[in-house]
């Protein structure tokens, strides 16, 4: 095997244990936005960068709904504000995307 397969080898289980850490973390931390926290995170590895307005638009929820599930994702740390501003904010889901980091 390869050191570049082995190393999408090594990617792919972090991902899948990222993956179910975040799922757990959702279940235990986010009572009643577990739903639509598992819907987000799934979305987040196809999308790992979001603003409030596009969370609502991929959950379908109120701006005021898709803001405060950002907020506790941003207090678990599983997004991160990017912009530095206080409109039209930029969130990263960086514990996903640093997973590639090492790749290069």
């Amino acid at each position: 095997m390869t050191q570049v397969a082995k190393q999408a080898t090594e990617t792919a289980k972090q991902i899948v244990a990222l993956r179910e850490e975040h799922r757990s973390l959702i279940a235990e931390k986010f009572g009643n936005h577990g739903s639509k926290a598992v819907r987000l995170l799934e979305r987040l590895y196809e999308r790992p960068t979001v603003s409030v307005n596009v969370v609502s638009n991929l959950l379908g929820v109120s701006f005021p709904n898709a803001n405060a599930l950002v907020d506790k994702f941003v207090e678990h740390k599983l997004l991160f504000e990017t912009t530095g501003q206080a409109r039209n904010r930029v969130f990263l889901y960086f514990p996903y995307v640093n997973l590639f980091s090492n790749l290069a």
